[in-house]
């Protein structure tokens, strides 16, 4: 089967791609291996779909430690208030949440995803399903893609769009970086990107699904040097830390290495007027046992293992606890030790970092400075983001770029 333009993978930046270039009048085949549309981005969010950020292309570059420069084209192309407007085209309404998040007003990604197809199906694009691509190869002027059971397309032009290979059960399996390599591309080796971390500390256990909101947390090398600081949501695991911080983070940290990191839970309160705080509560309680002080002040499920971590009796009567003994507590409240010894494998990781190497790519177009005709979209390549929607607007503008430009 013959077209002008053959896109592979169907995540955000795969249908961006596929879409744009049929609106702009191109013949598109779009191939994907699973039996539906976009099962990754349906994981996003937590379900919710974290489409943008709406921030400034220049804080958006900030937010992209890997590629930042190279999106800077991309991003003022298709801003993140581009793709929220473009959206509401496309009958999805979006809402603004803490850190400038945008999400769907629905709270699902299903119907960012719906929405997508229609995109597709209005446009023209003949969508191939179940299609499991095995080569890609250039024959003259033209693409050739061969399936398994014998399904052959061409095209002039092929936009890869495979994603990277974190959640491989989605359909991203990584193999993309073959393909790019055979076309001659470099591939910086995949790693993991937004990937819970691991700590060697086990007395957090009991914790184990706790969400903490508005706390503080700062990592620094062996050396003491600050790698990380930020405030806002961790969540308590039973191998360490996960939350849109510890993923965050993730991205500046090498797994062979060790890290100090700080959990600051009071960080409205400096250590003066947070033991104020502690001495109000421990009048109120004085003739309670140490445990019951602390209902006022720290979530239930944390207040046991924070007794544990001090090391007083939890069965010690508040009006028996020394002022050294609150000074201690309120010490620890502020500055909670935790040794980060490595990270979660690169298949719970929610983005691969590593891909294509975007040296190797046009970034005002997206094409291929190797291989003419070849373009390249979203997360194959090797650009990667903190948390909080910038992974996903890179998929959408450099989708829109590489639709556009073939």
């Amino acid at each position: 089967m013959e077209t002008e333009v053959l896109v592979i993978g169907s995540g955000p930046a795969g249908i961006t791609a596929a879409g744009f270039a049929a609106a702009r009048g191109k013949k598109v085949i779009l191939l994907e291996k699973n039996r539906e549309l976009g099962r990754k981005l349906l994981l996003t969010g937590k379900g919710r779909c974290n489409l943008t950020n709406a921030t400034d292309v220049q804080n958006h570059v900030a937010n992209m430690p890997g590629g930042g420069r190279f999106l800077f084209g991309a991003l003022n192309r298709f801003s993140p208030f581009d793709l929220m407007a473009w959206m509401e085209a496309q009958g999805v309404p979006c809402k603004l949440e803490r850190g400038q998040r945008v999400f769907p007003v629905a709270d699902d990604a299903k119907v960012v995803r719906d929405a997508l197809v229609d995109f597709l199906m209005e446009n023209g694009v003949q969508v191939m399903t179940g299609c499991r691509v095995r080569d890609c190869q250039k024959t003259e002027q033209m693409f050739s893609v061969k399936c398994q059971g014998e399904r052959a397309f061409q095209g002039q032009k092929l936009i890869l769009a495979t994603g990277g290979c974190s959640y491989p059960a989605t359909g991203s399996t990584g193999s993309g970086y073959r393909w790019a390599e055979a076309f001659g591309h470099t591939i910086e080796p995949p790693a993991a990107g937004l990937v819970p971390l691991i700590t060697s500390e086990r007395w957090l256990t009991p914790a184990s699904g706790l969400l903490l909101k508005n706390v503080s947390m700062k990592i620094e090398d062996r050396k003491g040097k600050s790698i990380f600081q930020e405030l806002g949501e961790v969540e308590l695991t039973s191998y360490g830390l996960n939350g849109a911080m510890a993923l965050s983070a993730s991205l500046l940290l090498d797994a062979e290495e060790e890290y100090q990191l700080f959990l600051d839970l009071k960080p409205g309160l400096d250590q003066g007027q947070l033991d104020l705080r502690v001495q109000r509560d421990f009048s109120r309680y004085s003739n309670k046992v140490l445990a019951s002080a602390f209902k006022d002040l720290l979530p239930s499920k944390l207040i046991e293992p924070f007794v544990s971590f001090i090391t007083i009796p939890p069965d010690k009567l508040v009006n028996q606890i020394t002022r050294n003994e609150r000074l201690q507590i309120v010490e620890k409240m502020k500055k909670i030790p935790l040794t980060v010894v490595g990270k979660r494998p690169l298949q719970e990781a929610i983005i691969t970092a590593g891909g294509v190497k975007t040296r190797e790519i046009d970034p005002k177009t997206m094409e291929s400075r190797i291989v003419p005709g070849l373009f390249f979209a979203g997360e194959l390549m090797d650009i990667h983001g903190f948390t909080g929607g910038f992974n996903l607007q890179a998929a959408f503008s450099t989708g829109y770029v590489a639709g556009n430009s073939c």
